[in-house]
């Protein structure tokens, strides 16, 4: 097992090349792969939150540029846009980025638990939460 045997399951297609409206399902598919049954599943390792194969420098990446939600919504903070990633489906449902301060998923960030902690479930349950939003009001 490898990244390439994880990639297959859980991140078939790169964040660049998802589908227009499936980038809610992309991520939420992504992350549950970082559970920790499917890291071992793999023969992975966490490591300083990106995944990595044992003895082997071969990691991948968990940041904004394996998130089909950022690869369409991320913007920087600059003198004319005053809140970062407004048009994230994961702002319009819940009303926080998944690494404000502010969040209400288990008392720290989605992204901080992850990062400091190894913990994918809240952000786990923020995308699901916001895909339950989306399904709801799109129809």
């Amino acid at each position: 097992m490898s990244i390439e045997s994880w990639k297959e399951e859980f991140y078939p297609v790169s964040a660049r090349e998802c589908a227009p409206d499936e980038e809610i399902e992309h991520s939420l598919k992504k992350w549950k792969g970082l559970l920790i049954e499917n890291v071992n599943k793999h023969g992975l390792v966490y490591s300083f939150g990106d995944l990595k194969e044992v003895e082997s420098p071969v990691i991948f990446p968990i940041d904004n540029t394996t998130c089909a939600l950022c690869v369409k919504y991320h913007t920087r903070y600059d003198e004319e846009e005053e809140e970062s990633c407004k048009e994230c489906p994961i702002v319009i449902a819940t009303g926080v980025v998944c690494y404000d301060a502010a969040s209400p998923y288990r008392g720290s960030t989605p992204w901080f638990e992850w990062i400091g902690n190894h913990n994918p479930k809240p952000m786990i349950k923020m995308l699901e939460d916001t895909l339950e939003y989306h399904k709801i009001h799109k129809g």
